[in-house]
């Protein structure tokens, strides 16, 4: 793509595409974090009757849902342990905070848990307090919640494209903000995938603006 006429400029594009990682692992932090406390508050607020362990806005939420298969062994890995000789497992003694429980799942599991069954349309506005639509009406729909749940699957996809020292710049076809569901429309093309430094930089803006904007709409107005 860049067609360095030497090793010289070569390693100038490894040093570009390293500061650049470098400021979007920064923004795309800052949003792990603040969503992962969105969900966790959200959560402890709906499920504080069901608690074991915490406080009404901080608590053991994650025993009392049913888990994706994989978020459900994330959570295990980090409120058990297993018996050396007979593989049992065993609640860790003593149990982990709910905090330090929650601090501890990758950006990936929050949007995995869009497949548990919860009142969506009544959490996603605590979730997102700042975006335009706040009503239980409009996040309920399936295809809203979709739309977010591809938000977070972006964010997730390029921060494990930095955590895997993979070129920033390099992207792929960008499709609607739009789950694939088997069954369902395939979501439409927008935009093919770069060909020149010029794509890739604007491309890297988009992705930079919808990271930003997601971490707006985790703040009230």
């Amino acid at each position: 793509m860049f067609h360095g006429a030497n090793d010289h400029e070569l390693y100038g594009i490894y040093c570009w595409n390293e500061a650049l990682s470098a400021t979007l692992f920064r923004l795309i932090s800052i949003t792990e974090v603040v969503m992962r406390n969105r969900f966790h508050t959200a959560l402890s607020l709906h499920l504080h009757s069901h608690r074991s362990v915490g406080r009404n806005d901080s608590n053991d939420w994650y025993y009392y849902i049913t888990l994706p298969p994989k978020s459900a062994q994330k959570i295990q890995k980090e409120t058990h342990t297993r018996h050396r000789r007979t593989g049992q497992l065993r609640p860790k003694v003593p149990a982990p905070s709910a905090n330090d429980v929650v601090s501890r799942m990758t950006f990936g599991f929050w949007p995995k848990l869009f497949d548990a069954a919860l009142p969506w349309g009544n959490l996603i506005p605590q979730i997102v307090p700042g975006h335009r639509y706040t009503t239980s009406a409009h996040w309920s729909v399936l295809r809203n919640q979709d739309a977010l749940y591809s938000r977070m699957d972006l964010v997730n996809k390029i921060r494990n494209r930095i955590a895997h020292f993979e070129p920033v710049w390099k992207q792929g076809d960008l499709y609607e903000e739009r789950r694939y569901r088997q069954g369902s429309p395939t979501p439409a093309l927008v935009q093919n995938a770069p060909i020149t430094p010029s794509d890739a930089i604007q491309r890297l803006k988009l992705i930079h603006d919808r990271i930003t904007e997601l971490l707006k709409r985790s703040f009230s107005r």
